[in-house]
């Protein structure tokens, strides 16, 4: 009876688990759509704490994550100076 329940509760927090990565997973890829349809819209360059705050994403360094990601797909451009600006590139 107690391997049961051990057994029982393993499966209810795998499920738990799943379920949060999936949904993680489905608002980061909102995040990315949001920021690229942003970048679309304006013609001009965005620094990551810019963009956090424009597009209410939290925390800033998620709008970092998501525009690393859209720079690697080259979707983007990333440039260094003060501050790390991003621009859509592509359309």
């Amino acid at each position: 009876m107690r391997t049961l329940n051990k057994i029982m509760r393993i499966q209810v927090a795998i499920s738990y688990f799943l379920i949060m990565f999936f949904i993680m997973g489905y608002k980061m890829s909102n995040h990315s759509e949001v920021i690229k349809n942003y970048l679309e819209s304006k013609d001009k360059y965005f620094c990551d704490d810019c963009l956090s705050k424009l597009l209410d994403i939290k925390p800033r360094q998620t709008i970092n994550a998501m525009c690393n990601k859209l720079f690697k797909q080259d979707m983007i451009n990333r440039c260094e100076g003060n501050v790390r600006i991003v621009k859509r590139l592509k359309g």
